[in-house]
Parts: structure tokens; C-alpha cells; sequence
């Protein structure tokens, strides 16, 4: 699974460490292909890092929501600074073999 993403500039602590996180697993990811099943199973372990991440100001740590999107996308926002971080499954491409008419 290959993964890209995009974000807005990031002020919140709880946002900010989400995207270290983000950074490592795609790391990790490209590296070993098969340590999340798929998308769902990256957020999942991304919503427990996020409920273990917690910064000494509750409204920042509550702020901080993480969506699925049909497993193709993930959305982590903080809801009240407006901040996000978009996760992409890319897709992957088939090599369709040379058949040989002879």
C-alpha cells in the first residue's frame, strides 16, 4: 500500500505530532508493505496514538477528529483551528502480461 499526503500549516500540539506520526507510518509503509492491512487499519492505530498523545490543553487534544473515507482516504482536522492533515491511498497499478498471438 502506498499512501501520499497533504496538509494545512499546523499549530495545534495534538496536530502536529499526528503528522509526525503520518510522516513514519509512510515511511514504514513503503519500506514493508504490509504493516497496515489498508487504510482503516492505519486509522485505527492513528486514533489510538491520538488518544495516547495528550497535551497538557484538553481543548486541543479534543479538537483533533480522524475520518474514513470508503478506505480511500483519511481525514485528521482539528476542528476548531481549521487545521488538517489528508492521507490518499494511491492507486496502484496493473501490469497487464504481453500475450504473444502466434
Amino acid at each position: 500500500m502506498k499512501i501520499r499526503y497533504t496538509s494545512s500549516d499546523l499549530s495545534n500540539p495534538t496536530m502536529i505530532a499526528m503528522m509526525h506520526w503520518v510522516r513514519q507510518c509512510k515511511e514504514f509503509i513503503e519500506e514493508e508493505d504490509h504493516i497496515f492491512e489498508d487504510l482503516k487499519d492505519l486509522a485505527t492505530k492513528l486514533e489510538e496514538w491520538r488518544i495516547l498523545h495528550k497535551p497538557k490543553d484538553i481543548r486541543c487534544r479534543d479538537a483533533v477528529e480522524i475520518i474514513l473515507f470508503k478506505d480511500q482516504e483519511i481525514m485528521i482536522q482539528d476542528l476548531i483551528r481549521a487545521e488538517f492533515i489528508k492521507i490518499t491511498k494511491e492507486a496502484t497499478r496493473h501490469v497487464q502480461p504481453s500475450r504473444n498471438h502466434s
